[in-house]
């Protein structure tokens, strides 16, 4: 995680002043790609219910896609 330094070590500062900024296009990365895993779970678990209402998946098919994507 890139950190550029605002102020260097010893360098005078006052209240409210920025020290340092985190670069976030690591935390933006991460939240992408956690948004994308959740939203391919969510689907695929409306998918399997859908088809199990119309009984062209087996129980253990939707067990598993509820055990695999949990409670979304």
């Amino acid at each position: 995680m890139p950190l550029k330094k605002i102020v260097e070590s010893g360098g005078w500062v006052k209240k409210g002043d920025l020290l340092a900024m985190i670069d976030p296009r690591d935390y933006q990365n991460e939240y992408a790609s956690a948004k994308s895993a959740h939203d391919s779970a969510l689907k695929t678990k409306k998918r399997v219910t859908a088809l199990a209402k119309k009984k062209f998946v087996t129980q253990s098919q939707v067990d598993e896609a509820v055990k695999v994507h949990g409670d979304l």
